[in-house]
C-alpha cells in the first residue's frame, strides 16, 4: 500500500497493489494536501503511471494539472491510469439525474475534455458506454439508495490511449 495521508484524522488517497503481482515502484510523488499521488511502476517490463486522485469541489484544474506535471515528470509517456474521485461531471446529461445544469467546476471540465480531444487521457467508461448513465455519487437526501432519484458520475478512471486501445471490461 501505498499512501499520502499523513495524520489518522485527514483525507487521504493510497494506492493497494495486490501482492500477486510481481513488479516494482521505482518513483512516487505526492501533493502537500493528501489528494493526489502518482506512482511510477514496472511489471514484466511494461512501465505504468498509475495515480489516485481526490479532487477538490471547486472551479480549479490544480489537481489535474499537477497529475499531468507528476507524469511528466517520471517520463511516463503511456501506460497512464489516473483514477479516483473528481468532483466533476463533463455531460449534464449522461453524468447526473435529478439535477439540470452544469457543474460548478468549469475548469475541471475543460481540462479533461481538452485531455480527450489530445488523446491524452481518456475516461475510460464513457470510452466503452458511449451513452451509459451510471452515477457514483448519491447524495445523503436519497433515501431510496437502490434506485435515487438523485445522482451524479463524479468518478472515473483516465487512462492513456494505448490502454484505451486494450481496455477489455470497465465496472462503474
Amino acid at each position: 500500500i501505498v499512501t499520502n495521508s499523513k495524520s489518522a484524522n485527514s483525507a487521504g488517497v493510497l494506492i493497494a497493489i495486490h501482492n500477486n503481482i510481481e513488479g516494482k515502484i521505482i518513483d512516487i510523488r505526492r501533493d502537500n494536501n493528501n489528494r493526489l499521488i502518482v506512482i511510477k511502476m514496472v511489471v514484466n517490463e511494461d512501465t505504468y503511471g498509475i495515480g489516485v486522485i481526490y479532487d477538490y469541489n471547486h472551479n480549479t484544474k490544480e489537481l489535474l494539472d499537477l497529475s499531468k506535471a507528476f507524469f511528466s515528470e517520471m517520463d511516463i509517456r503511456q501506460g497512464r491510469i489516473l483514477g479516483g474521485d473528481f468532483n466533476v461531471i463533463t455531460d449534464t446529461i449522461l453524468d447526473q439525474r435529478g439535477y439540470t445544469g452544469t457543474h460548478p467546476r468549469k475548469k475541471a471540465t475543460e481540462t479533461l475534455q481538452e485531455w480527450k480531444e489530445n488523446g491524452y487521457m481518456k475516461d475510460s467508461y464513457r470510452e466503452t458506454y458511449k451513452k451509459g448513465r451510471e452515477i457514483t455519487y448519491i447524495p445523503d437526501t436519497e433515501h431510496n439508495r437502490s434506485n435515487p432519484r438523485k445522482g451524479r458520475r463524479l468518478d472515473r478512471i483516465m487512462l492513456s490511449q494505448d490502454l484505451i486501445d486494450n481496455n477489455k471490461t470497465v465496472i462503474n
